[in-house]
């Protein structure tokens, strides 16, 4: 939507984005030892830093967002059809998944980005845990670096290990 893609910095979008200077401008070991918004939260700072254009206005931002958002409900139709769920059934999840009002703030405002890269983390993490890491080492060293970003934007993607654990208690077929 054109007029959301405009609408200005807001709330938390100021301090993080418009007030904090870049990373290369800080120095990354001051960056690295920041710690002012969220513990740990270098990932999501980082694709903000990259989304910066002169003049700072807030369209790349949402952008990314948007394409973030997009690329979840994507993740969530692949994992909902990984784990069994009919052609429909998977779509069905990946639309309510997207259009569901809850995740309105995390797209909208551009600090919402922590919860949209630590669900891209957890998901794909998930994802290739279902297919069984591409049956090599390089889907598990994969899905450790997808579960790191999701770390590295937000400490709720330490979840995965729940998601993980139920998936196997509740998933028919031999366990893991």
């Amino acid at each position: 939507n054109e007029p959301t893609l405009d609408y200005g910095f807001a709330y938390d979008d100021q301090a993080v984005v418009q007030e904090r200077p870049p990373a290369w401008q800080q120095g990354w070991s001051d960056f690295l030892a920041t710690r002012g918004w969220g513990v740990g939260r270098h990932a999501v700072l980082l694709s903000l830093d990259l989304d910066r254009r002169d003049p700072l206005t807030p369209r790349p931002f949402r952008i990314t967002n948007l394409v973030f958002a997009t690329t979840n409900a994507l993740l969530v139709l692949a994992l909902a059809h990984a784990l069994g769920l009919s052609p429909a059934g998977a779509l069905t999840t990946a639309l309510l998944f997207a259009v569901h009002p809850t995740h309105v703030d995390a797209v909208v405002s551009i600090v919402g980005r922590a919860e949209l890269m630590a669900a891209f983390g957890v998901l794909g993490a998930l994802l290739l845990h279902v297919r069984g890491y591409g049956g090599g080492t390089v889907g598990l060293v994969l899905a450790g670096i997808l579960f790191f970003v999701g770390l590295a934007s937000k400490e709720s993607a330490v979840c995965v290990f729940v998601l993980l654990a139920l998936l196997e208690l509740f998933r028919p077929g031999p366990a893991f």
